[in-house]
């Protein structure tokens, strides 16, 4: 028996395409308390493409304007093509215009036809700052399921005007049983 084709069809080679958008994802970020009036430090926050297909990123917005994006040092808002597997990251500072708590939403999309974007929540508080991690954020790259990643060191810093004590470090989040914390 030869080849079947569905009646109508033409014979010979075809081809099929076949579009699996990227599947992307990102974390909230919470940059702290920063004095009111003031800009806060630098923060990065990753957007990871976990695949099948390539995302190119074309615009990147912060629905809140006391969050900046900084355009001249994130990857993401440079349109390059991030592949399976990689990621490109937003650099954001926070200027609380009054005291308490701020959040809006970071959005990082493509443009044109069957265009994915991905969003997240970014926090901070307006208020006397008393603590720091520096640095204010760190990509821990790939890792096998169930190895360890090298070590990454994050100092936390004092920066109020008074004496401060640490009574607990806690990580939260999606997988927080994931990350173990050392400290010295």
């Amino acid at each position: 028996a030869g080849p079947q084709l569905a009646a109508g069809s033409v014979p010979g080679r075809q081809v099929v395409a076949i579009s699996t958008p990227p599947t992307l994802s990102i974390a909230e970020a919470d940059v702290g308390s920063t004095l009111v009036g003031f800009t806060s430090d630098e923060y990065f926050v990753a957007v990871i493409n976990n695949g099948p297909t390539t995302f190119t990123p074309s615009t990147v917005t912060v629905s809140n304007g006391r969050f900046a994006i900084n355009r001249n040092e994130g990857t993401c808002v440079l349109g390059a093509p991030v592949p399976p597997g990689a990621d490109c990251t937003v650099r954001l500072t926070f200027t609380p215009d009054a005291p308490g708590p701020v959040s809006g939403t970071l959005t990082v999309a493509e443009a044109g036809f069957g265009a994915v974007s991905v969003s997240s929540t970014v926090r901070g508080t307006g208020g006397d700052p008393m603590l720091r991690a520096n640095p204010g954020g760190k990509d821990l790259g790939t890792v096998v399921v169930g190895q360890a990643s090298p070590e990454i060191l994050f100092d936390v810093e004092n920066i109020s005007l008074v004496p401060t004590s640490v009574s607990s470090i806690e990580v939260s989040g999606a997988n927080p049983d994931d990350f173990a914390i050392v400290s010295n």
